[in-house]
């Protein structure tokens, strides 16, 4: 029997997400099941096995008491998709199935477990309050891999000199 990750439809280059998974990664063990807040097709979240919540618009600042407006704001909401993946963290948590949170994914799961997000306010300004909020660096993105990994390596270097 084949297992099935569900992947979050989202409206911002959902194509890339489904490319994830060529026939050859899936082989004869994987299937990928969309779950679509346009179809609202909880029903096929039954047979999952795990879920990838993915990207995309911002979530409703409502649901963890952020301001409206804010800039760099989305044109648009999509309180259908809150909705119906709130629905499917729920289940994923109450059956005990793995989650991986891409982007707004993550953020949402952080919302949705009772943390802080806060809303884009730019990029300088982003990097001043998540300093001022006590991280220890901030990387913006589009990044590059080499300079993330760069900067575990100088954060992990830190914390070894101060033990």
């Amino acid at each position: 029997m084949k297992k099935k990750i569900g992947i979050s439809y989202t409206e911002a280059s959902f194509p890339n997400y489904e490319k994830w998974f060529t026939p050859e990664d899936l082989g004869d063990d994987l299937e990928v099941v969309i779950l679509s807040f346009l179809d609202n097709n909880m029903e096929d979240l039954y047979a999952c096995h795990g879920v990838v919540l993915t990207g995309g618009v911002d979530v409703i600042p409502s649901l963890y008491g952020g301001k409206v407006p804010y800039p760099h704001q989305p044109a648009t909401f999509l309180p259908a998709r809150d909705a119906f993946e709130k629905n499917v963290y729920e289940y994923t948590q109450q059956r005990q199935l793995p989650v991986l949170g891409i982007c707004r994914g993550l953020q949402y799961i952080n919302i949705l477990e009772g943390g802080k997000v806060y809303e884009d306010m730019g990029e300088s300004a982003n990097k001043v309050s998540g300093l001022k909020a006590g991280c220890d660096d901030y990387l913006a993105k589009p990044f590059a891999f080499k300079e993330l990994m760069a900067r575990v390596e100088a954060l992990s270097r830190r914390g070894r000199a101060q033990a």
